[in-house]
């Protein structure tokens, strides 16, 4: 809390870089997003990127694609929405700014879908071994 109330000082002084580097610091990756967004500061980089990160691990991947894209990195605005497992989102970014991978994109995914299904299948197959291995046992108690 003493990071966020930091912050808030630094930001009322102006000090919006380091505004942001204590919202980082506190775990307030998507204050920083929108701190960066509000104030469109686009530098530095590696300190944006920190908060795209950080927007992923919190599971904001829309959000770290955008902030991404305001530093214009595409490819990983692109990459941020398929960790994320938003495929269409992803494609629509792509035809936009990386037209080139679209397709490669495309089949990378596709690829995906199949192998998720082909374990998915294999999981289903498990629990169901798993049913008749026990079915004996219930019958026998």
């Amino acid at each position: 809390r003493q990071l966020e109330k930091a912050a808030d000082v630094k930001e009322k002084e102006g000090d919006f870089l380091a505004s942001a580097k204590l919202l980082l610091s506190a775990s307030l990756p998507l204050v920083a997003s929108q701190l960066v967004t509000d104030y469109n500061i686009k530098k530095p980089f590696d300190m944006l990127e920190d908060i795209a990160r950080s927007l992923e691990k919190g599971g904001a991947f829309d959000k770290a694609s955008d902030l991404l894209l305001r530093i214009e990195q595409p490819n990983e605005a692109v990459h941020a929405l398929v960790r994320g497992e938003k495929h269409q989102q992803a494609i629509a970014l792509a035809r936009i700014h990386t037209p080139e991978r679209v397709e490669a994109l495309e089949d990378e995914l596709r690829n995906k879908s199949v192998a998720r299904s082909g374990s998915d299948a294999g999981e289903d197959q498990l629990v169901t071994a798993s049913r008749i291995n026990r079915e004996p046992l219930a019958t026998k108690a």
